[in-house]
């Protein structure tokens, strides 16, 4: 919702515009809106793009809206990712997620042979989250389907502690049009480490 505050006495709302998900943060950059929601497993998911978006369980959505028209806003661009939203926060151009999604794998098995034959016959696509991006381009919505963070850009602890991938999503203010950067740690939920200089 966009309200004109100004004068107090008579604030009125501008625009509206339909955003899907729960628990709502927002980054304002010039003429640039972007917020960020959860979609919880179960969710019925409605991109405005109209396109199919084909991941499972929680996702992260950050929507990318054009307000330099203050009274007909624009949604230009959708990033659905899977997992859950731990943190987000925006330091000098950038804009920082923090996901969380259990590693993808064997079902709960008390038999070790079946979870290694399940772990050798399966592929990256069985383990790593993935995300949508749909951008308005001058020819239409179009859409890129990849991993969240690549193989390569995913760590694990010095003493390993658990199976849930917390993933960084790093995403430029200045050019919302960027793709998005990232790195993943294998770590227990909720936990992220530092260091003076890495994370």
């Amino acid at each position: 919702v966009i309200v004109k505050a100004v004068p107090a006495d008579d604030m009125k709302e501008v625009a509206r515009v339909p955003l899907e998900g729960h628990r709502g943060r927002i980054f304002l950059n010039g003429d640039h809106l972007v917020v960020v929601t959860e979609l919880w497993d179960g969710d019925t998911v409605s991109s405005l793009a109209g396109s199919s978006v084909d991941l499972s369980g929680n996702m992260v959505k950050a929507t990318w809206v054009d307000i330099s028209d203050r009274n007909a806003p624009s949604v230009f661009r959708e990033l659905y990712m899977e997992g859950r939203i731990n943190s987000a926060r925006q330091v000098d151009d950038t804009m920082y997620l923090v996901t969380a999604r259990w590693m993808r794998g064997p079902a709960a098995s008390s038999d070790s042979g079946v979870i290694t034959g399940h772990i050798k016959s399966s592929d990256l696509d069985s383990w790593l989250p993935e995300r949508v991006d749909l951008r308005l381009e001058a020819a239409g919505w179009t859409s890129e389907q990849a991993f969240l963070t690549s193989c390569s850009n995913v760590y694990e602890a010095a003493n390993p502690a658990g199976t849930v991938l917390t993933s960084i999503v790093s995403l430029s203010a200045s050019d919302p049009m960027a793709g998005p950067g990232g790195v993943g740690v294998l770590s227990p939920a909720g936990v992220v480490r530092l260091a003076d200089d890495l994370l």
